[in-house]
């Protein structure tokens, strides 16, 4: 018994020949045909069907080059020519960490009662808790807080003025930009709250 025709559909594999030649055309320079400084998916396409006769999807030149030993070239993303240190002498950037909790509980009273039966048990109904923020910066260790009844946005807009107003220079000279990073509290997803710049 002969071997089997591949299923309706399916393309031929590539012979061992016809691979080395692929991959040593595409490890190579592109030429002035091929119009472009490096070879993307689609130019590994483009030259696999005109040079070679062989049609094939995107996705599966991709996987024959992957096959072939050739994987896709992912280049750092650019840098703005204003973002280099060089642009901003005597500046700098500190990455502060902020993040909040709150204290206070309302539970229930112990209530001792006799076997098999389960009386109601008794919840106080007046409680408070306090909201504390805090921000801090690992460098140095130096932190700023808030303690707060309630915490929405005002409060924190109130907080990041406190934070721009009241750190010493000593600590945050002038030219330094700070980031603050939060655990994404809820409040901080509206539109209001913004950081003032110190220079």
């Amino acid at each position: 018994m002969g071997s089997l025709p591949p299923p309706a559909g399916a393309a031929a594999p590539l012979n061992a020949a016809t691979r080395t030649r692929l991959a040593d055309r595409l490890r190579a320079s592109p030429t002035p045909a091929d119009g472009v400084c490096t070879l993307r998916g689609a130019d590994a396409r483009r030259i696999l069907k005109a040079e070679f006769g062989v049609a094939r999807s995107l996705s599966a030149v991709y996987h024959l080059l992957h096959a072939l030993g050739l994987e896709p070239l992912r280049p750092p993303r650019p840098r703005h020519p204003r973002a280099s240190a060089e642009t901003h002498p005597g500046e700098r950037v500190e990455v502060w960490f902020e993040d909040d909790t709150r204290f206070g509980q309302k539970g229930t009273l112990t209530t001792v009662c006799r076997e098999g039966h389960r009386p109601t048990a008794l919840k106080p109904g007046a409680f408070g808790n306090l909201r504390v923020l805090a921000v801090v910066y690992p460098a140095t260790g130096a932190v700023e807080k808030r303690i707060s009844p309630v915490l929405n946005t005002g409060v924190v807009q109130s907080f990041l003025d406190q934070l721009a107003g009241t750190i010493p220079a000593g600590i945050v000279p002038a030219g330094t930009h700070v980031v603050r990073v939060w655990d994404g509290p809820d409040t901080t997803r509206s539109a209001g709250p913004s950081a003032r710049r110190r220079t």
